[in-house]
Parts: C-alpha cells; sequence; structure tokens
C-alpha cells in the first residue's frame, strides 16, 4: 500500500502542470470624434478604390503570409484597421465632397456671368425698355437696365372752385401764345318794358399755346333809350352792379387767324357786392369776339345776340 500511494504521489507530481492562457492584448479604443466632424452622417463619401491585383505595377507586393493563406491577424487588429480606414474614407468623402460641391457652385457663377455677359452684348446697346431675363445662380433675376425716353407732359387745365378764383391769373404767352387787352363800345344785355339793360365789355385774354384764359368786365347800366347810348352817364343812365366773368379753355374756344384771334365760349357771370365775397348771377352770356391787327391798329368785334359792339381805341394784341 505504501509503495503504490508513493508511485501515485511520484506520478502526480511528474505530471506537465497545464500551460497558462496567453494574455489577451488591451483593446484599443477610437477617438472618432475628429471623423464626425469631418465628414457628418449623410455627407457624400467617396467610393473605395478597386482592389490591385497581386504584382501588379505600383501594386503592394504580397507578403509571405498572404501568398500562403497562413498568415494570422489578430481579431482586434482587424477590427481597429476597419474602424481606421473607415473614418479616414469618411474624412476624404466628406473633403471630397465639400470640393465637389465649391467646383459646381463656382461652374453655376461662370454660366451667369457668360448669360448676362450675352444678354448685354446681344442687346446692342439699344435702350428701349425689355423684360427682366431670368438667371440660373441660385434662383437670382437678372435684369438689363432699360432708359425709357420721357412723355411728353400736358398743362394742367385751370379750373375754379368758386366765383372769381381765376381772377387774377394770366398765363405766359411764351413762343407760341398772345395776349390782347380790347374795350368794347355798349351791347344790349336785356329789353325792357321801359329802356334797356346795356353793358360796355371789357376783354382781358391771355394764351401760353397750349391753354387760354379770358378775363371780361361787364358795366351794367340800365337806360330809358332803345339802344345803348355812347356816353351812358351823360344820357342819364343808372349805374349798376358790374358783372364779372373768368373762362378757361376748352370752354374758351381761341382759334389764330391770318392777322388775330376768334374766341367763343359762354361766361358765366358774378358779382361783386360790397363787402362780401364774389357771388354767381346765374347768368351766362355766349360771346363772339374778333380781334385784328390790321398795319399797326388793332380793331376787333364784340356780338351778343343779336347785338354787335366795336372796340374802342387803344385795344392792344401782342403775339
Amino acid at each position: 500500500m505504501t509503495e503504490r500511494a508513493r508511485g501515485r504521489r511520484r506520478r502526480r507530481s511528474g505530471a506537465a502542470a497545464p500551460e497558462p492562457a496567453p494574455p489577451v492584448p488591451p483593446r484599443r479604443e477610437l477617438d472618432d470624434l475628429p471623423g464626425f466632424f469631418a465628414a457628418p452622417p449623410g455627407s457624400p463619401r467617396t467610393p473605395p478604390a478597386a482592389p490591385v491585383a497581386p504584382g501588379a505595377v505600383g501594386g503592394p507586393a504580397p507578403t509571405s503570409g498572404d501568398a500562403t493563406g497562413g498568415g494570422v491577424h489578430s481579431s482586434d487588429d482587424s477590427t481597429d484597421g476597419g474602424r481606421d480606414g473607415g473614418t479616414a474614407r469618411g474624412a476624404d468623402g466628406g473633403a471630397g465632397g465639400r470640393r465637389r460641391v465649391a467646383v459646381a457652385g463656382a461652374a453655376v457663377v461662370v454660366v451667369a456671368a457668360a448669360a448676362v455677359a450675352a444678354a448685354v452684348l446681344g442687346s446692342g446697346g439699344d435702350t428701349t425698355p425689355a423684360a427682366s431675363t431670368p438667371g440660373t445662380a441660385g434662383g437670382s433675376t437678372a435684369t438689363t437696365a432699360r432708359t425709357t425716353s420721357a412723355a411728353p407732359t400736358t398743362a394742367a387745365p385751370l379750373t375754379a372752385a368758386a366765383a372769381g378764383d381765376l381772377a387774377g391769373t394770366d398765363l405766359e404767352p411764351g413762343g407760341d401764345g398772345f395776349t390782347a387787352e380790347v374795350s368794347f363800345g355798349g351791347v344790349v344785355l336785356e329789353p325792357r318794358a321801359v329802356g334797356v339793360t346795356v353793358a360796355y365789355p371789357r376783354l382781358r385774354v391771355s394764351d401760353d399755346g397750349d391753354r387760354a384764359l379770358a378775363h371780361v368786365e361787364l358795366e351794367v347800366w340800365n337806360c330809358l333809350a332803345d339802344a345803348p347810348p355812347a356816353d351812358p352817364a351823360a344820357a342819364d343812365c343808372r349805374r349798376g352792379l358790374a358783372e364779372y366773368a373768368d373762362l378757361p379753355s376748352p370752354d374758351l374756344r381761341a382759334t389764330r387767324t391770318d392777322d388775330g384771334v376768334q374766341l367763343t365760349g359762354s361766361f358765366p357771370t358774378y358779382t361783386r357786392p360790397n363787402g362780401s365775397a364774389p357771388v354767381y348771377t346765374g347768368r351766362s352770356y355766349a360771346l363772339e369776339v374778333e380781334v385784328a391787327d390790321r398795319r399797326g391798329t388793332v380793331t376787333g368785334t364784340l356780338r351778343l345776340g343779336d347785338g354787335e359792339a366795336a372796340a374802342l381805341p387803344g385795344a392792344t394784341l401782342s403775339d
């Protein structure tokens, strides 16, 4: 028993001890934050390069392990290499994408500039209005400036909001207009049962070539005679309230003649009572006036209804 036990102890002590497991190499952590900034998720990536055949010019020579297939690679090295390669490819893809975007933007700007230059050269310096030409850069619109000729302006018509508003207005004759001032003898305004109401008109007219404006003052008298006397005061006529009228074109029609001007129009009159503003009388007189300069002597005629009055000496006409 003792010998057997000893032999078993010797066999146990002589048996080889099991080899310890090889140490596991420490796992290397990869910092992929730089790659994330260089190529955020969604950035275009450069496609991987095609594998190079062994022995090709410029390609890496196969190692003994690769050639025999006996090369041993640790799983950790393969994992780390894949991560490093993915990060590098992401960084290269992001940089390449940005380069492609920059090149495309520069090409768009060049095309837009060429389109604008072609539009300007094609117009040949024409200054007529043209429609806007849509551009190509960023949806912007390129508009070629055009100058337009100013339309001829027309003088504003003369209007009176109230009686007497145009009384102090006269037009500058300029190169195409005229002015005239004429006093006339008496003309019947209204026959009465006994006598007549007569007026002795005074006319002042101005024209600037586009517009005309006439002012008429009617000196009113009530006479017992059947016709206007030459001197109403000496004929014992009673003086009435004077009436006034201001008539602008187009209601006043002014027509140039060979030696003067013709005026026609219906003149609404107003009075100027003492101490009060002008008020319309409600009466309107259709007058026809002819003024002419014959060899330096200004003559004229005024017609009202069936009555007619000749111009008195001292009339003027300038054109």
